[in-house]
């Protein structure tokens, strides 16, 4: 019944049958879910820098933009008013954009890490009502 499944449950569950057919221990449950899980993590060290480093690239657009507002008023006469203005609204939508697309990308990095985590605690309560079953 569990051969050929395309949940991820059931298949760690048919490693563990396999393992407890042939003799071995709960170390190959452990490995068939280590892998799975592997698997199922795939993309979320890339998720997880786009929300870390997104803030960070905001803040550095902010900077620049301040910095080019600065230099705008160069030596201590005040330059063009829209040079100025133009650094603060490059810095503010630099900002803007950086907390925008973390904020977009942490909603679901948080539902893939609590999806894994749910699947893991499935995997584990499963496996020890079969191991019930077959004691």
């Amino acid at each position: 019944l569990t051969r050929d499944s395309e949940d991820v449950v059931i298949r760690v569950i048919h490693e563990g049958l396999l393992a407890w057919e042939s003799g071995k221990s709960r170390h190959a449950l452990d490995a068939a879910l280590i892998r799975e899980m592997g698997i199922l993590k795939k993309g979320l060290p890339v998720l997880d820098t786009i929300v870390t480093i997104t803030p960070l690239l905001g803040i550095l657009g902010t900077v620049v933009g301040i910095i080019g507002s600065f230099q705008s008023l160069g030596g201590g006469t005040v330059g063009d008013p829209k040079a100025v203005t133009s650094g603060i609204g490059e810095a503010l939508i630099t900002t803007a954009f950086g907390l925008g697309i973390a904020i977009m990308s942490v909603v679901p990095l948080n539902w893939f890490w609590n999806r894994d985590e749910q699947i893991t605690e499935q995997i584990e309560a499963l496996w020890s009502r079969v191991e019930v079953m077959l004691a």
